[in-house]
């Protein structure tokens, strides 16, 4: 009896386990989790619609939209890379899933009210790595642009969400201008 109890038990969590996951996996909530992780960065989002579901191609063709087809055919693309490369005019590629929650959650100090605050840091590096952790729970894959400028015209980590699914790039700048 015990046994039939733990095995009933075990696949009903399972499958409601399997059932939220699926609820959660979709383009809306990959759209939403974007647009809240970008408003945490104080940043729009530049939205931009692709032909392929495959992310270094993603960003392949993100690039030609984002900066034209002659300046993108003289970038080089990385894919599954370890850090959000910035200042790097020819750069642009894919960012490993294990990576992308450390990478963002480093910018929090740029874009707290007050970076000497502890606490305050603290809660906005939580506030990304939920929302960053969301998004990968979605279904969501990353990549960086490294030759992004904010509005002041400064080099910044410009983190790229992929939605393979509904073959859209969401683009926002993790270092904003406060002018």
């Amino acid at each position: 009896m015990k046994k039939i109890f733990f095995t009933s038990f075990f696949i009903l969590t399972f499958s409601l386990n399997a059932l939220a996951l699926e609820s959660i996996v979709d383009s809306k909530e990959i759209r939403k989790l974007s647009y809240q992780l970008a408003k945490t960065f104080h940043s729009r989002v530049a939205l931009f619609k692709v032909n392929s579901s495959k992310p270094l191609e993603m960003v392949k063709q993100y690039s030609v939209l984002a900066h034209g087809f002659e300046e993108a055919q003289t970038f080089e693309f990385w894919e599954n890379h370890e850090t959000l490369e910035l200042d790097e005019p020819s750069l642009a590629g894919t960012l490993k899933t294990s990576v992308v929650v450390k990478e963002v959650s480093y910018e929090a100090p740029w874009v707290a009210k007050n970076s000497n605050d502890k606490e305050e840091v603290r809660k906005l590096e939580n506030k990304i790595v939920d929302l960053t952790g969301l998004l990968i729970l979605s279904g969501a894959e990353f990549g960086f642009d490294g030759n992004a400028k904010n509005s002041c015209g400064l080099p910044t980590p410009y983190l790229l969400v992929l939605d393979p699914q509904a073959q859209k790039v969401y683009g926002m700048t993790l270092h904003p201008c406060n002018k």
